[in-house]
């Protein structure tokens, strides 16, 4: 699949777009898309909160129902595992699945700023 890199707008294909598609579905508040209101998951909501094993938790668990939505268009991957890594600016996602076929790793920023 290919796809335009939100920041830059150049054309990016493979796990960069898979990575960007990621992205945009996390850091998508659940119905706050117009016409799109089954887009997105509910992660967005968690970030603002003191983080502790319970929000990780919580966390990790959306991201999989937002990945398993076929309203968020990600079926074509598929995880298995995912770990959340603190940083300054929030975090970051590393996400290990199957994607056309092959096993991948991704790293995803859960914020719009990077």
């Amino acid at each position: 699949m290919i796809g335009m890199d939100r920041r830059t707008g150049r054309t990016i294909s493979g796990t960069q777009q898979l990575a960007s598609r990621l992205q945009q579905v996390f850091t998508t508040q659940l119905a706050s898309r117009n016409r799109r209101r089954a887009f997105g998951c509910q992660l967005p909501s968690l970030l603002s909160h003191n983080v502790n094993l319970s929000l990780l938790l919580t966390a990790k668990a959306e991201m999989f129902d937002a990945l398993a939505d076929p309203n968020n268009g990600c079926r074509d991957f598929s995880a298995n595992n995912i770990q959340l890594q603190a940083t300054e600016a929030g975090f970051i996602a590393e996400l290990q699945g199957r994607y056309r076929g092959a096993d991948i790793t991704v790293r995803v920023p859960l914020n719009d700023d990077i």
